[in-house]
């Protein structure tokens, strides 16, 4: 699957909602200490501005709970960020700002970085004000997947470490030991059918294993105890139901295409104006001025 095809806002959503307490516990410890997890309500994200200047703004997730042994209220705002952005730290000021002017209390902004390359952070931290003196400071925690040496994790069955485990920091050598470790991991787990699945979905959207590896990976679960090949083995048909289910999808979004485009010729063909024709196949201008072009070229 590729980058672009990958629902990373969705994925990385309803990780928040499945693990959020393990996630915060895996990540962010000293945070989570203080932190009163019963008490803890996923709110609304839509930010809105009471001004003509600016649009709405919706963050990721946002968690409305109190601190455990202080009478405060606190919001914490995740932000899953899947590509680079030079001024990144503007927009979680943004956030910020409509969050506080909305909730009135502290806020935990924390941003989630998910991406390979490049192999850097944006600046994380903002400073306002004059050469003598500065009137605000601003500053986000944070996360960098691939900074994180996946062996660091190899004692952990955290569920928000296990499903995060294809997109830490592994070179292409240890690709199916991650592979396996993580079936492991998972199967040792605890979590739910739905969340296995969710684990699951990070997998074959992360980690995309080649026939070849297939191969390997089966030749591995060979090797394992009877109870544990057997989950495994259910683990691994639902992996090549998903790709299987992916397939038909892409073959029905081809056909559709296609017949989308035959339309389109023979629409020209009778002297249709492209504009007329985008409108009636859903097929980009720029596509059926192509199209048009080749008609003329033969």
């Amino acid at each position: 699957m590729s980058n672009q095809q990958i629902p990373h806002d969705k994925l990385f959503k309803q990780l928040f909602d499945h693990f959020f307490t393990d996630f915060m516990q895996a990540f962010f410890p000293e945070e989570a200490r203080e932190i009163d997890f019963s008490a803890c309500k996923p709110i609304a994200t839509e930010l809105h501005s009471d001004g003509n200047i600016g649009s709405s703004l919706r963050p990721d997730y946002v968690v409305k709970t109190k601190m455990k042994h202080h009478d405060i209220v606190i919001l914490i705002h995740l932000e899953a960020q899947a590509s680079y952005e030079l001024d990144f730290q503007y927009r979680m000021l943004r956030y910020y700002l409509r969050l506080f002017d909305q909730y009135r209390c502290t806020i935990l902004p924390i941003a989630v970085f998910s991406y390979d390359q490049p192999n850097q952070l944006p600046p994380t931290d903002i400073k306002l004000g004059t050469p003598s003196e500065t009137y605000l400071t601003f500053r986000y925690k944070h996360i960098f997947l691939r900074s994180l040496p996946w062996r660091k994790f190899l004692r952990h069955e955290n569920p928000a470490i296990v499903t995060l485990l294809p997109k830490l920091g592994y070179n292409k050598e240890e690709k199916m030991d991650v592979a396996l470790t993580f079936l492991r991991l998972m199967i040792k787990g605890k979590a739910t059918a739905e969340q296995q699945a969710l684990q699951m979905k990070f997998f074959a959207s992360y980690m995309s294993l080649t026939k070849e590896e297939e191969n390997t990976m089966r030749e591995e679960v060979q090797k394992l105890v009877p109870k544990e090949k057997m989950d495994i083995d259910n683990i691994m048909t639902f992996f090549e139901r998903d790709a299987w289910e992916k397939g038909i999808e892409e073959g029905i979004e081809k056909g559709i295409e296609k017949e989308r485009t035959e339309t389109a010729k023979r629409m020209l063909l009778e002297g249709a104006e492209g504009a007329f024709i985008a409108k009636v196949t859903q097929l980009p201008l720029e596509k059926v001025q192509e199209l048009k072009e080749e008609l003329v070229a033969e």
